[in-house]
């Protein structure tokens, strides 16, 4: 296993990774050598995904991406919202053939539940069409042309009921965020901190447990 006390950024962790994937791929490089390589590799993703694992409370978390985003040098103020819908009522026309036709209809209620973060002087209800019907905030790479603007990032979707105090409280991970953070309206340079932010918790939490098995 890897020490992160070996590394002084994330930044590193994945420069170190890019090169081992380099070395992987070198045709020169003898097949013996390779191996070892390879391994290498295999240990540094796990390293990594270990990294991206690091759990903390929606509410930190919310906290942290509200900080970034209001630092952005556009002069605008971003605050969070939860936004709750519900889908229902949806009809399914089964074509046996063009004369006999049969309709399905069903009413069970899908309830959904997005976090987001949004520009202050944006109405996200109104920035989105009602047919979408929350899609916009589940499938951020199918409406690519929302997220380009930088207008307001997704941080978190779920369905089911809402409860606001034990959902801030929930633990969880942002691996997806730390990976695809551009895709849900982040920028390039805000993954990147939100990155070195992961790691500097990861190290941490590390050095808490240490304590703990000292005693």
């Amino acid at each position: 296993m890897l020490e992160v006390k070996k590394f002084k950024s994330m930044n590193e962790v994945l420069k170190q990774q890019k090169e081992l994937e380099r070395a992987c791929s070198d045709e020169d490089i003898l097949d013996e050598v390779k191996d070892n390589i390879y391994l290498d590799l295999v240990n540094i993703n796990k390293f990594i995904t270990d990294i991206r694992k690091t759990k903390m409370t929606n509410q930190t978390w919310l906290e942290l991406l509200l900080n970034i985003l209001n630092s952005r040098q556009d002069r605008y103020n971003y605050k969070l919202q939860v936004i709750s819908g519900t889908k229902s009522h949806e009809k399914v026309y089964t074509f046996e053939n063009f004369n006999k036709v049969e309709v399905k209809e069903t009413n069970e209620v899908d309830k959904w539940n997005a976090a987001i973060i949004v520009r202050s002087d944006i109405d996200i209800i109104k920035l989105t069409s009602p047919y979408e019907n929350g899609s916009v905030f589940f499938m951020p790479s199918a409406y690519k042309e929302y997220y380009r603007t930088k207008l307001f990032v997704t941080y978190d979707t779920f369905k089911d009921e809402l409860c606001i105090p034990s959902y801030l409280a929930e633990e969880k991970s942002i691996e997806d965020l730390l990976m695809y953070g551009e895709e849900c309206g982040l920028t390039e340079k805000e993954v990147k901190k939100l990155n070195e932010i992961v790691f500097a918790l990861y190290k941490e939490q590390r050095k808490d447990k240490k304590r703990v098995l000292k005693r």
